[in-house]
This record gives structure tokens, C-alpha cells and sequence, in this order.
């Protein structure tokens, strides 16, 4: 807990692990006796794993104590003993209640619930502290200022109630103390703490902060409108329509007067939790209301955007601001979509309905744009494509229709082929349909040169085509359209500077210029425009911590430094490198279905290990790959048609030939171990091969790798000759 200045939710969300460990053992009859921290071992996972049963007891059939006397004090350990353990009285699970207790008072104060003057204690003084004073409480001790107000009141009584002397006046079991420890965090009253209405009304205002005041509003005139149906229809209806008119204005108005600030993504998080059970209450009694129903939809796909959707009806494709919960997304999404197929079926001539399906095709093949499987996001984006079409035959000038029909042009380009997103591998059909955006794109443009969003939309149209040039291996073409992208972005940031999505794109278009410049060779460059997009990402995600989409943003910037920094500064380099993998794993540990998070992951070790090896650290840059495989196969197995998560496990496996192969070169290593490294080297570029060979089968190898499966069958060739001169030595030796 010091060691990572967990916070104290954190604390007490492992204390709560632990002690289901604990109630574990109470359930098969086992009483620890000795619950300590130097007991309590937590694996790299975050999980804890309970240590040392050495004087643990065993509770027979009908015996509810075991006897623990006086000469077995030396068995115990004082800090933690509870006091019919000092007094050798019956012990029972409440004795591990109370260890637990004193084990939470440390957790949180940062001291011992018990005070002795000397240690070890004197058998008196044991008998006197533990089983006499009362501790202090936790709020009262604790190091921490700011902890020490997050425990006054309910946690000062939580930790002190499972400390109590008598073991009746306890809580009854681990379940009970865990619990009140799950209500305390849930915001709920705790059983410690004296049940008054006051407090009880506190612990609700704190569950509901954003909008008590129009949630108490809904909810009077709900029972209002209840009781006053039964009377008079008329009025309840009429109360039902200011409600929810009012929760429309709080999920529209309010959420889009927002979206665009920084640090905003908290306060939409409060938004989404209280629309979503307005949402799904009110969906229950919408029957065929059609103008209820579209209301709904409209709001699920808000409340989809703010949980993790792409922003598919925006500029581009690159993720808005969300919270980072692609599946919950998905969910929204899915719901928003059911409900516009069926205003579609009710009403098959609405124009205005076909476009709205159109575009809940388009936001839910958006979001799988990310999160993968490829095929998904082309599927439902076809879909939408084909209703889109369809009205622009009706209305060919249509402006909304034409920037529509660019987007989801540039999203269908982008999961057929680009390596930027979760992709299929079809570079040529990519390219067709890249071609069709940007002539629609460009058109826009030129009629309306001032309009901003299609300014936006345009630039993305850049970025995707340079990122396609880079599958295909055109570097100076890449790079061309990287630097118009970013001169659109530029001018997009000073027309709006306050804009986070403008900022946040001209950094994402600076990073794709480095790592263009990184393959070209122009390492200097490459840095400098790597560090201008960190500096827009580190401030961004300061701005709004909330916002996961981000720290995705972050990791990558971090990478694209830590690439371009080269052999010039090795431990700067590395310190890049570590900050972008631990980002990622905190993002694949919140959603680990997420592609797009799981290959940027496996990236980063690739990129280590590729550093590693430019450095002369041959096992480093080894361990690294192995770890980025790791990655990369699980990723495959997911999803077996992602061809940018095989060309990545490709890149890898050739990555590790090559480290065995740098190492199996050192003339300090015996002839063994250079055979062996070889050997490794070998397996490591057959692997290799056979994927390329397969992508190369289903032809899903872009042109840029296209001479990749026999670069790798050469350093087969090198391996296989450095053997043989090796067995060769061996033999005339």
C-alpha cells in the first residue's frame, strides 16, 4: 500500500480481498489466529495470497473455541492478537474479525491500533494494552492529512466496532465487517455507525451529488403524476412530459455544452450513470410512442459516446473523450440501434427515421473499429453506407449526407487494410475506398472553406491515407500526407483553441509525422516532432485524468519519444518506454476485449525490444520480445482475422530471431551457447516466416511487406550457415 500510495479506496478494496481469503478459511472450519501483514503476500496481479498457517486451528464438528492459553503467547503476535488470545480465553473466527480490524486500522492511519512502550511486551503490559485500552482512532493518528478526513466517521467506526474488547460487541463474522466496508464505499450507511435519518440522507446525497436537485425533481413529480393519474389523466401526462423534458435537457444541453472542455469527462461520467436508469426505466414504458422512441435512441447513442464510442459522426475516426468502456458502449449502442430498426418496421417511408438507422449502423461499426473483431466494423458500416447511398441518389447536394458518406468511406478504408486499427488486411480494397472519401472530402472543402468540420474530416482523410502508404511502404508519399494533415489540424487549433478533439488530432498527426521520419532516417526531426505532440498529450490528459482515451493517446506519444530519442539517450529512451507500457496495462486491465489496446501494448515491447538490441543489450532485448508475444498471440486467438494483430506477432517473432541472433554473435559465450542462440534464432524467423507466408496466402500481406517473407528466409539461411561454421570449429577443435 506505501510502496504504491494507494489511495484509500484502493486500500479498502483489497482489504475486501482479503478478507474473502479469510472467510474462505472460516468456511472450512480453519481459524488463522496470526492475520498480519507480513502473512498477507499480493501478487503482481493485485491479489492477495495468505501466508503462514502454521498456528491456525482447525474447529471440530460442534466445537465452536479453541483454547489458546497463556503459555502459547509466544505463538501470537502482540500487535495483532486479540484480547482473549492474550487471556488464553476461548478463540473463535471473531478473534481473526478483530486481527482484521487492527490490520485495517494500519492500512488506513499508517499506524499500530496498539501502543506499547517496550517490544516485544511484557506479558502485563500485553494483558493491559490489548485487552484494556481502547485504540485511538484512525483519523486521529493517521500520517496522511488528506486520509485522515476520508476517515473520520464511518471508517473511525468501522475499524473501531471490529476492534472491539468483547467479542459479542464485534462484528459477527468477516462477512459483516466486509460488507460494511462495501456500503462505506458504495455509499451507503454503515452498520457501525448509529442509524439516524439525517445520516441516512447524507449517505443518499453522496450516492447522487450531480443533480440531487433535479433528481428529487423527477422523483416528486413521478409520485405526483402517479397519484394524480388516478384522478385525472390529464395532469399526469402532462407531468410525465415536464420530466422528461427536464432529464432531456440534462443529457443534451447540459452534455454538449461540455463535451468539448477539458477536464469535463468526470462530470459526463455522472451524466451517463444517471441517464442510463432514466433510460432504462423510461424504456419499459414506451410502447410504439415513436416520438419517445426516437428520444431514446438519440440518447442512447449519447450515452454510448460518452462510455467509449468512436466519433463516427464527427470529422473522423479517431476516439472522442470517453471513459474508456468500450463494452458498455457497445451496449448503448446496440440498445440505441434495436429501437431505430423498429421505428424503420413501423414506419418503412420515414426518411428522417432511415438516416437515423443509418447512423446507429454507423456508430456501433465505428466502435468496432477499436475494439475489434475487423469484420464487425465493416459489416455494420456497409450498412450504413448502403442507406446513406441510397438518400444521396434522392438528394445528391445534401451536405450532411456527402460528409456522412466521407466518414464511413474512411472507416470502411480503414478496417479493410490500415494498420492503425484492428484491419483485415485488404490494402487494395482499402485504397478504393480511401479514393472515394477523399473525393467527397476534397469536394466539401472546396464549396465550403470555412466550415470547420469539414476541415476536420478532411484532415483524418489525410492521416488514414498516409497511414495506408505506410502498410504499402511508400515513405515519402506517408509523409507528404502526414504534414498536410497536421497543417489542417494547425489551423484548426488556432481557429479553436480551446478545442480538446482539434488538439488532441494535431497531436495524434505530429506523432504519425515522427514515426514516418524515424523510417526515413531523420532521427533529429523525428524527435522534435514526437516531443511537440507529448507536450499536447501530457497537458490534455492532465487537464482531464478521466478521460481513457488519452491515456491511449499518451502511451503512444511516450512510444513515439522513446523511438526517436534512438541510441542518443539510453535511459531516457527506456523511461519512455516504461511509462507507455505501464499506461497501456492499466487500460488492457479496464478493457481487456479492446484490440486496439492490446496491440498498441505488444507494440511497445517491440519497440523496447528493437531499442534493446540497437543498444547491446541482447537478453534485455530477448525478455522483451517474449513479452510482447505474449501479447500478440492472445490477441490472434481472439481475433483470428486481424491481420495487423498477425503482422505484429510477424514483426515479433522475427524481432526475438534477431536479439537470439545478436546474441549468439558474443565472442565472450562458449561454443554451446552461441549454437544454442542460434538454434532459437532459427525457431524464432521460422515462426516468423510461416505467419507472413500465411498473410501472404490469404492476401492480407500489404505491399510494404511484401518482401518481408524473404528477408526473414534469409536470416534463416544465416542461422543455419552460423551452425554449421559452428559444428564445424567444434569438429577441428
Amino acid at each position: 500500500c506505501t510502496a504504491k500510495a494507494m489511495s484509500v479506496e484502493e486500500r479498502l478494496r483489497l482489504f475486501l480481498k482479503i478478507c474473502a481469503a479469510v472467510q474462505f478459511a472460516h468456511q472450512n472450519l480453519i481459524v488463522h489466529r496470526d492475520l498480519k501483514p507480513a502473512n498477507i503476500l499480493i501478487t503482481v496481479d493485485g491479489e492477495p495470497k495468505l501466508l503462514d498457517f502454521g498456528i491456525a486451528k482447525l474447529l471440530g464438528a460442534g466445537d465452536g473455541a479453541v483454547n489458546l492459553t497463556i503459555a502459547d503467547q509466544q505463538r501470537l503476535t502482540p500487535a495483532y492478537a486479540s484480547p482473549e488470545q492474550v487471556r488464553g480465553d476461548p478463540v473463535t473466527t471473531v478473534s481473526d474479525v478483530y486481527a482484521l480490524g487492527a490490520l485495517l486500522y494500519e492500512m488506513l492511519s499508517g499506524k499500530h491500533a496498539h501502543r506499547f512502550s517496550n517490544v516485544p511486551p511484557s506479558p502485563t503490559e500485553l494483558l493491559r494494552v490489548v485487552g484494556e485500552e481502547t485504540p485511538v482512532r484512525p483519523s486521529a493518528v493517521a500520517v496522511d492529512s488528506s486520509a485522515a478526513r476520508r476517515l473520520r466517521g464511518d471508517l473511525d467506526n468501522v475499524v473501531l466496532k471490529a476492534l472491539r474488547k468483547e467479542p459479542a460487541r464485534r462484528y459477527a463474522g468477516v462477512n459483516a465487517l466486509a460488507e460494511d466496508v462495501r456500503r462505506y464505499l458504495e455509499n451507503f450507511p454503515v452498520r457501525a455507525r448509529k442509524d439516524t435519518l439525517t445520516y441516512r440522507s447524507s449517505k443518499f446525497i453522496q450516492r447522487n451529488r450531480l443533480g440531487v436537485a433535479a433528481a428529487a425533481l423527477v422523483f416528486m413529480s413521478l409520485v405526483a403524476g402517479i397519484y394524480v393519474a388516478r384522478v385525472e389523466r390529464a395532469k399526469a401526462v402532462k407531468r410525465f412530459n415536464q420530466v422528461r423534458t427536464l432529464a432531456h435537457s440534462v443529457l443534451f444541453d447540459y452534455h454538449d455544452a461540455i463535451a468539448a472542455l477539458p477536464g469535463s469527462t468526470a462530470v459526463r461520467q455522472r451524466l451517463v450513470q444517471d441517464a442510463l436508469n432514466y433510460l432504462d426505466n423510461l424504456s419499459k414504458e414506451a410502447g410504439h410512442d415513436r416520438s419517445l422512441l426516437r428520444e431514446l435512441a438519440d440518447a442512447y447513442d449519447k450515452v454510448g459516446a460518452v462510455q467509449g464510442g468512436a466519433a463516427s459522426s464527427g470529422g473522423g475516426l479517431l476516439s472522442a473523450s470517453n471513459l474508456g468502456d468500450t463494452q458498455g458502449a457497445l451496449t448503448s449502442y446496440s440498445k440505441a440501434l434495436k429501437i431505430r430498426e423498429m421505428l424503420s418496421r413501423l414506419d418503412p417511408g420515414n426518411k428522417s427515421d432511415l438516416e437515423a438507422l443509418a447512423f446507429g449502423y454507423a456508430e456501433l461499426g465505428a466502435t468496432y473499429l477499436f475494439t475489434g473483431p475487423p469484420e464487425k466494423a465493416v459489416e455494420y458500416q456497409r450498412k450504413s453506407v448502403e442507406i446513406i447511398e441510397s438518400l444521396l441518389a434522392e438528394h445528391p447536394a445534401s451536405e450532411d449526407l456527402l460528409h456522412r458518406v466521407s466518414v464511413l468511406y474512411n472507416g470502411i478504408a480503414r478496417a479493410l487494410g490500415n494498420p492503425g486499427v484492428p484491419n483485415l488486411g485488404d490494402t487494395k480494397g482499402s485504397l478504393e475506398y480511401m479514393h472515394k472519401a477523399l473525393a467527397v472530402g476534397e469536394r466539401l472543402v472546396a464549396d465550403h472553406p470555412t466550415n470547420l468540420i469539414y476541415q476536420q474530416g478532411l484532415g483524418n482523410l489525410h492521416n488514414s491515407l498516409g497511414l495506408l502508404y505506410s502498410a504499402t511502404g511508400q515513405r515519402k508519399e506517408q509523409l507528404e500526407e502526414y504534414m498536410k494533415a497536421a497543417a489542417i489540424d494547425k489551423a484548426l487549433v488556432a481557429a479553436v483553441p480551446g478545442n480538446t478533439l482539434y488538439r488532441r488530432e494535431l497531436a495524434v498527426q505530429l506523432g504519425n509525422v515522427s514515426s514516418t521520419m524515424v523510417q526515413l532516417k531523420d532521427l533529429p526531426g523525428a524527435l522534435e516532432y514526437a516531443r511537440q505532440a507529448l507536450v499536447i498529450y501530457e497537458s490534455l490528459a492532465a487537464a482531464d485524468p478521466s478521460d481513457v482515451s488519452l491515456r491511449r493517446n499518451l502511451a503512444v506519444g511516450y512510444r513515439n519519444v522513446g523511438v526517436a530519442l534512438g541510441a542518443t539517450d539510453h535511459a531516457a529512451a527506456l523511461e519512455n518506454f516504461r511509462k507507455a507500457k505501464e499506461l497501456l496495462a492499466e487500460l488492457v486491465l479496464k478493457d481487456s476485449k479492446n484490440d486496439d489496446y492490446r496491440k498498441q501494448w505488444a507494440v511497445v515491447y517491440l519497440a523496447t525490444s528493437r531499442f534493446q538490441s540497437d543498444t547491446d543489450d541482447a537478453e534485455g532485448a530477448v525478455a522483451s520480445a517474449l513479452e510482447g508475444i505474449r501479447m500478440a498471440e492472445a490477441l490472434v486467438a481472439a481475433s483470428p482475422k486481424n491481420a495487423g494483430a498477425q503482422n505484429t506477432l510477424a514483426q515479433l517473432y522475427s524481432q526475438l530471431g534477431a536479439s537470439h541472433a545478436k546474441w549468439g554473435l558474443k565472442a565472450e559465450l562458449s561454443k554451446e551457447l552461441q549454437a544454442e542462440h542460434w538454434r532459437r534464432a532459427k525457431e524464432a524467423f521460422g515462426k516468423s516466416l510461416a505467419l507472413y507466408e500465411a498473410m501472404k496466402g490469404k492476401g492480407t500481406l500489404a505491399g510494404g511487406d511484401a518482401t518481408k517473407p524473404d528477408e526473414v528466409g534469409h536470416e534463416i539461411a544465416k542461422c543455419e550457415a552460423a551452425l554449421t561454421l559452428i559444428e564445424r570449429n567444434k569438429a577441428a577443435f
